[in-house]
C-alpha cells in the first residue's frame, strides 16, 4: 500500500545537490548574488556562480581550474574495486571480448585476404571494410531504438515495472549473428571460398557488435547510475588489454593452426562468453540485492545514529521529532545510487517531515519516519 504522500520522482544525470544556502532559501533567508549552487554529474561534483551567466567566448575557454574539491587519487583509485560489482564484472567480459573479436577478425582478414588464393593487395584489402561501414550504419542506430523499444515493451508486461536485466536481451541477437559470423568465415578462407562470402560472415559478426555493446553499457548504467564513468574506466581499461593480447598473438596463431582452427576456438570461447547472460539475467537482482547491502552497511554510521534517534532515549533525553526526520533523511539521500527509484521520495518526504514538526509528534506519527524506512 502505498503511503499517503509519497510521490515518484524521476533522478536524472545530472541533478541538483542541496547545499546550505538553498536549504536557508526555504526558510526564507535573503542570499547574497554571489551564492553558489553545487551540481552532480554521475558522483562528480563542482559548483558554479548561480548569478552570472557564461558568456559564449567564456565558454570555448580550454582551461577552467579545478571543478571539483574531491581528492585526484580517490578519482584515479575508484574504478578498480567496481570490477567486483556482477553487473560491471560481466559488461566487461561481454564489451571487451566483441571488441577484441572485431579486431581479431579485421587482423586475420588482412592476412588470410593477402594470401592465395585471393593474393589482394593493400588498397584492395582496404576495400573490404567498406560493408563493415554500411552494417555499422544500419546496425547501431537500430540497435539503440530496439533497446529503449524491447524494455518499455517488456517494462509494460512486467506491470510497468522496469529490471535492467531487460537490456539483456539483445544479447538474443548478438549471439547468432557472432557464431555464425565466426564459423562462416574461418570455414570460407579455410576452403578458398570465394570472397563475397568471407566479406559476408565478416559483416555478419560486424552487425553483433553494437547489439552485444548496448546490452553490456547499458545495463551498466541502469545497475549502477552514480558509479558509470567509474565504471567505464575500468570497461576499457579491460578492453585495452584484451586487444593488446589479439594484436599481439592472433597473427602467430592464425599460422600455426590455420583459420578454421582459430574461429572455431573463438566461436566456442564467445559461446561461453555469451552464455554469462542467462545468470545474469536470472540473478542479476539478487546480485544488485547483495551490492546494495554492502553500500548499506558501508554507511553503517547514519544508520546506527537514525536507529538509536528512533529509539527515543539519546543520553537519557527523549530525541527531537525533527532531528530523528533529518537524521533519516541522510540515510535515505545517501542511498539514492543503490535505490534511486525509492530513496529519492523517501528522502523528500523525510525532510518535509523535518521541518514542519520541528518540535514535537505524537506517538503515531513518530513512527512513520520508521515505516518509510522499511521501504528501502
Amino acid at each position: 500500500m502505498a503511503s499517503k504522500g509519497l510521490t515518484p520522482t524521476i533522478d536524472p544525470a545530472t541533478k541538483y545537490r542541496r547545499t546550505p544556502s538553498s536549504t536557508a532559501s526555504a526558510y526564507n533567508i535573503q542570499l547574497s548574488r554571489s551564492a553558489k549552487i553545487e551540481i552532480e554529474e554521475k558522483g562528480s561534483f563542482f559548483s558554479i556562480d548561480s548569478d552570472e551567466k557564461e558568456t559564449y567566448r567564456s565558454k570555448l575557454r580550454i582551461f577552467r581550474g579545478r571543478l571539483s574539491d574531491e581528492s585526484f587519487w580517490k578519482g584515479a583509485y575508484k574504478p578498480i574495486p567496481l570490477i567486483a560489482y556482477p553487473a560491471v564484472l560481466f559488461s566487461t567480459i561481454v564489451y571487451g571480448s566483441y571488441f577484441t573479436w572485431l579486431l581479431t577478425i579485421s587482423v586475420l582478414s588482412a592476412t588470410a585476404f593477402s594470401s592465395p588464393p585471393y593474393n589482394l593487395g593493400p588498397a584492395q584489402i582496404g576495400l573490404t571494410n567498406l560493408p563493415l561501414l554500411g552494417v555499422a550504419l544500419i546496425g547501431s542506430p537500430l540497435s539503440g531504438w530496439m533497446a529503449d523499444a524491447i524494455v518499455k515493451y517488456m517494462a509494460r508486461k512486467n506491470n510497468g515495472v522496469f529490471e535492467p536485466e531487460f537490456r539483456l536481451t539483445l544479447m538474443l541477437i548478438a549471439t547468432p549473428l557472432a557464431t555464425a559470423g565466426f564459423l562462416g568465415f574461418g570455414m570460407s578462407v579455410q576452403n578458398g571460398a570465394p570472397l563475397p562470402w568471407p566479406i559476408l560472415f565478416m559483416s555478419l559478426h560486424s552487425l553483433s557488435v553494437p547489439f552485444a555493446s548496448q546490452a553490456s553499457l547499458t545495463y551498466v548504467i541502469d545497475c549502477h547510475p552514480k558509479d558509470a564513468n567509474q565504471a567505464f574506466v575500468t570497461i576499457n581499461f579491460t578492453k585495452a588489454v584484451f586487444t593488446f593480447l589479439a594484436t599481439t598473438y592472433a597473427n602467430g596463431w592464425f599460422a600455426q593452426v590455420g583459420p578454421r582452427g582459430v574461429f572455431d576456438a573463438i566461436t566456442l570461447l564467445n559461446l561461453g562468453i555469451c552464455s554469462l547472460t542467462i545468470p545474469a539475467y536470472v540473478y542479476g537482482k539478487r546480485f544488485r540485492g547483495i551490492v546494495s547491502n554492502q553500500l548499506l552497511l558501508s554507511k553503517k554510521d547514519i544508520f546506527v545514529n537514525a536507529f538509536m534517534c528512533r529509539s527515543h532515549v539519546v543520553g537519557s533525553v527523549r530525541a527531537s521529532p525533527a532531528r530523528c526526520a533529518l537524521l533519516f533523511w541522510n540515510f535515505a539521500a545517501s542511498l539514492k545510487a543503490s535505490s534511486p527509484g525509492e530513496a529519492g521520495p523517501i528522502s523528500s518526504v523525510l525532510l518535509d517531515i523535518a521541518i514542519r514538526h520541528n518540535s514535537r509528534l505524537d506517538e503515531d506519527n513518530n513512527k512513520y519516519p520508521l515505516s518509510l524506512l522499511r521501504c528501502l
